[in-house]
């Protein structure tokens, strides 16, 4: 066993021999994550460092410092990835086996240069805390640029039971040959807090698309060529890791010397050096600028996508909405033509009843008037007037009602008076309440302006009365009162009259149904009146309701919109 003393010099040794390389040695990286770190790294280039190994792989340089480590740990008791990563491999369990740090050294993986690829394999002897000794293969890969010097090897240890070491190497190990490979593709630096011995990769330079010559920039060079926008975020996260000795990750933009912007992806680890007083930096970086690029392309091809599946979807929509519309649309045309036929067949059955009472009566005055009394003479006339005023009314309904269907009648709303409106209707029709003794109660007060159509307005407040008349008996009342409402004026018609069946209210707006009936001394209606009533109103911006019980009498009420008050 060596004494302390004989430790403490192999230990200065070695750190002379790596003080002496440091100047020759294009840079050297480190990195240092808990597994739960490593599975946040985003990087798919990187990918490779971070996987679950079934082994323990770890990372070193030209100096047999451990700069990354991970894998399955808990399978060597008492080796810890924090105390790992920063310590010389024979400082830690590792290297417990001095004969196996001896090969090391002289390994031809690590003392070779010039060749792009190399490995070499160990079984060996590692004792943890416990003294317990386990058996070992380690398999040591290096690969690097042609004619320079290897910096960074790959290992990869793994428990076994005794092995030849002719035995032939797992497949297992293979993966940090592969891994060696990639390593040399990526930039690796070391920066000095102090300033005075920085150091760069050959990537490094290639990527920041920097000349060798110029030599490796500081930290504060590399502050001058972050891009503005990233700048205070860069300094933010080294300056925090340097404080905290710890790691770092990250990516940020560059601007080179011909105002090229570049993505980077930056792993680091804050290590002090041999000086104790002194911290370092040893960092990996990574040009990620073709898939920050890709994914641009990538987002905007996505936005575009989801963009025209709003817009299909939204077009769907809409025609499908315009589909339902046209199926309600086509289903209400065929409802209205349907409705249309059937008002036409009742209506050509309605004025063939008055034609044949004018053709009867009038034959019987030609073949009979020398025979009959004059009382005999003056009933058929009464009959045929009655018949001609009845055609004449139907006529003209139907031609009102066409007019309105084909958007033929002008609707010209002016300021109205309604009292006196309401006043002209009733002279209109005295002449019918005074044959039956009925008295039209005007309640309508003065000074209520409404906006309407002064013809509309009279012929429904005409054909309401006229109907109120014909249904009452004699010796009765119809009421005509109003009711403010908002902006808009309620008229409604009462009357005490025979009233309406609730199975026939459904049928009076209907114009299929040309639902009529005689009043209380015979009277006749087209049946036309009460549609034409509610359409007016509805081109007025009103509204027409029904409400009636039988033998009891109705109330007829509709809306019209007020214009004002007279002053």
């Amino acid at each position: 066993m060596k004494s302390r003393s004989a430790k403490n010099k192999e230990s200065d040794s070695r750190r002379k021999r790596a003080n002496n390389s440091d100047k020759k040695s294009s840079g050297k990286t480190t990195q240092q994550k808990k597994k739960s770190d490593i599975k946040n790294i985003n990087s798919d280039s990187l990918s490779f460092m971070f996987m679950n190994f079934p082994d323990i792989l770890w990372i070193f340089d030209n100096h047999l410092q451990i700069i990354f480590c991970t894998g399955e740990i808990k399978k060597i008791p008492g080796i810890n990835l924090n105390k790992l990563t920063g310590k010389y491999v024979e400082e830690t369990l590792l290297g417990s086996d001095k004969k196996f740090i001896r090969s090391m050294k002289n390994s031809p993986a690590i003392t070779s240069s010039g060749k792009n690829y190399i490995s070499d394999r160990f079984i060996h002897s590692i004792k943890n805390k416990n003294r317990k000794t386990l058996q070992v293969e380690t398999t040591i890969t290096a690969a690097g640029e042609p004619k320079k010097k290897h910096e960074i090897f790959a290992a990869v240890t793994r428990i076994i039971e005794k092995k030849s070491h002719s035995e032939k190497i797992p497949d297992e190990t293979n993966l940090s040959m592969t891994l060696a490979k990639q390593l040399i593709h990526l930039g690796t630096y070391q920066f000095d807090k102090s300033g005075k011995n920085n150091h760069c990769s050959d990537e490094v330079f290639k990527i920041f698309e920097r000349s060798a010559d110029e030599g490796c920039f500081s930290l504060e060079g590399l502050y001058r060529v972050v891009h503005p926008d990233d700048k205070s975020f860069v300094i933010k996260s080294i300056t925090n890791a340097f404080q905290k000795k710890t790691q770092f990750d990250f990516e940020f933009r560059i601007v080179t010397s011909e105002g090229k912007i570049k993505y980077l992806h930056n792993i680091g680890q804050v290590l002090r050096s041999e000086k104790k007083s002194s911290l370092r930096i040893f960092g990996i970086v990574l040009d990620i600028t073709d898939r920050k690029t890709n994914d641009e392309k990538l987002g905007k091809y996505l936005f575009e996508l989801k963009r025209n599946k709003e817009l299909l979807e939204d077009k769907a929509l809409e025609l499908s909405s315009l589909n339902e519309q046209l199926k309600s649309a086509t289903e209400e045309l065929r409802r209205t033509n349907d409705a249309k036929d059937k008002f036409f067949s009742i209506l050509a059955h309605d004025l063939r009843s008055p034609f044949h009472g004018l053709l009867g009566f009038s034959n019987m005055l030609v073949a009979e008037f020398d025979n009959l009394s004059d009382t005999e003479k003056k009933n058929m006339a009464e009959r045929i007037n009655l018949s001609a005023h009845y055609m004449f009314k139907l006529i003209e309904n139907l031609l009102e009602w066409s007019r309105l269907q084909s958007g033929r009648m002008e609707i010209n709303p002016i300021k109205t008076e309604l009292r006196e409106v309401v006043l002209y209707s009733i002279n209109l029709l005295s002449n019918s309440a005074v044959a039956k003794q009925i008295v039209i109660v005007n309640n309508v007060p003065e000074n209520i302006i409404a906006f309407a159509d002064t013809n509309m307005l009279n012929s429904v407040l005409e054909n309401l009365l006229s109907n109120a008349i014909k249904f009452s008996k004699r010796n009765s009342e119809v009421i005509i009162n109003t009711t403010m409402l908002n902006n808009f004026v309620e008229i409604s018609v009462n009357d005490s009259g025979v009233g309406i069946k609730k199975s026939d209210i459904e049928k009076l707006f209907k114009i299929d149904s040309h639902h009529s009936t005689t009043g209380t001394e015979e009277e006749r209606g087209t049946g036309l009146g009460l549609i034409i009533c509610k359409e007016m109103i509805e081109k007025l911006g009103g509204s027409l309701k029904v409400a009636s019980r039988e033998n009891e009498g109705s109330t007829f009420s509709f809306t019209i919109p007020l214009a004002g008050s007279i002053s």
